[in-house]
């Protein structure tokens, strides 16, 4: 799931916080933290990062989904977050910054199907 698609979705799914990326039982957090939620990481992948300020870019699951993503580029998603919540942006605005710094999606190349073998006669 491309992370800004996953902000956009994640914002329906918890409470707005934007002083923790997201809470031990996922109810509330930053716009990154909703994005976790969309994409499918469960609390007990994030539990282990709970506080752990800027290294949640180093859980696994962050790293297989969006390997791209920097503690810096994270800093400046959140700081757009919190315009957000001050009424001052919307989570459409944060998503179409993510879609300024996201590497563009690969092209999904279709596989040839392989050629049936002739049934004998």
């Amino acid at each position: 799931m491309r992370l800004q698609d996953a902000i956009l979705l994640g914002d329906t799914l918890k409470r707005s916080d934007p002083d923790k990326w997201l809470n031990a039982d996922g109810s509330c957090g930053c716009a990154f933290g909703g994005a976790l939620l969309a994409a499918g990481m469960t609390i007990s992948e994030y539990a282990p990062m709970t506080g752990a300020e800027g290294h949640v870019v180093e859980l696994p699951f962050v790293r297989r989904n969006w390997p791209w993503l920097t503690a810096d580029m994270l800093i400046q998603i959140s700081d757009r977050y919190r315009d957000v919540c001050d009424g001052l942006s919307t989570i459409e605005d944060v998503a179409a910054y993510v879609a300024t710094i996201e590497p563009p999606e690969e092209p999904h190349t279709p596989q040839p199907e392989p050629a049936a073998e002739p049934v004998a006669a």
